[in-house]
């Protein structure tokens, strides 16, 4: 039982570890998008003639 324990605490933390990374990346797209920045990371779009 303890090992099921400590596994499940290790994907938890991986699981959190993801989560955290993933806000800081949307945190920082929308600290530049608010502040009137270019290329803030959403992609390009195509131009079409």
């Amino acid at each position: 039982m303890k090992y099921v324990a400590i596994i499940a605490l290790i994907v938890a933390a991986v699981v959190c570890s993801q989560l955290l990374f993933e806000f800081y990346d949307w945190n920082q797209k929308q600290s530049c998008a608010s502040s009137g920045g270019r290329n803030c990371g959403g992609g390009a779009t195509p131009i079409n003639r």
